[in-house]
């Protein structure tokens, strides 16, 4: 049997797949989602709408060379596959064709000093027809490190151990709104009780095209809705029992 060829643009296939979320709140979002599988307690991120740059930042388990490798070869499979692998690989590239470029910079729990960094550029990655690979270096000049440190010589102690930074993010206002109500929002009712479990806290701060900074804490709160009285019931057999109710938000 004779087979006709078949192929196709792998760089017009990944910003495809990358456009599965659409604005720049879904890659924010889907980013916090993976800071949180990495047992984040702290998540810092920082939208500078004058330079148009973003930051997402961690102090969670970080991600090694093997793990960042295994992300990527899943992206296909993503959609299909919900696993936190597959939909780490596919929040990994949602970043493509809402800004000129963006780095992913990690280093695993074990190694304090093992940072690499993984840099995408929308244009180059979309002019590939089939993608060699993602230019990546490593970074001996950062240390993780919480608190009061001071720096080794040579090297920077830094709060955390991923980082994905965006550079010149899209003018388009229908796909770059995010305000902090929305990321708040967003935040709470997706990772709720996820925060709860991991204690995690959520720093967000826009600066804006004035250069006016304002910042916000985000917390999962305990319970949500408002509360009703509380009922106790007694029973012979099975003693007193408290009912602490709220209403649904």
């Amino acid at each position: 049997m004779q087979k006709s060829p078949f192929g196709f643009h792998e760089g017009e296939a990944l910003l495809k797949l990358a456009g599965y979320y659409p604005r720049l709140l879904d890659v924010l979002l889907e980013s916090v989602q993976n800071c949180i599988d990495k047992e984040s307690e702290r998540i810092m991120i920082g939208i500078n709408q004058k330079s148009r740059q973003i930051s997402i930042r961690d102090d969670g388990d970080g991600v090694s060379q093997t793990e960042f490798e295994k992300a990527l070869t899943s992206v296909s499979s993503s959609i299909k596959k919900r696993d936190k692998l597959g939909r780490f690989g596919l929040g990994l590239i949602s970043p493509l064709g809402k800004c000129v470029k963006f780095t992913f910079t990690s280093t695993p729990k074990r190694d304090p000093r093992g940072y690499l960094e993984w840099s995408f550029v929308t244009d180059d990655l979309r002019a590939q027809d089939k993608i060699s690979g993602i230019p990546m270096r490593t970074r001996p000049d950062m240390q993780f490190a919480r608190g009061e440190s001071h720096n080794v010589r040579g090297t920077t102690c830094v709060p955390w151990r991923t980082e994905v930074r965006m550079e010149n993010y899209t003018p388009d206002r229908q796909i770059n709104r995010v305000t902090i109500e929305s990321l708040r929002e967003g935040i709470l009712d997706r990772f709720g009780p996820s925060m709860r479990r991991n204690k995690t806290l959520v720093v967000v701060t826009i600066t804006n095209e004035n250069g006016d900074r304002i910042t916000q804490e985000i917390r999962a709160k305990e319970f949500e809705g408002t509360k009703l009285q509380d009922i106790e019931i007694l029973e012979r057999d099975s003693g007193r029992t408290k009912f602490s109710l709220y209403t649904a938000k």
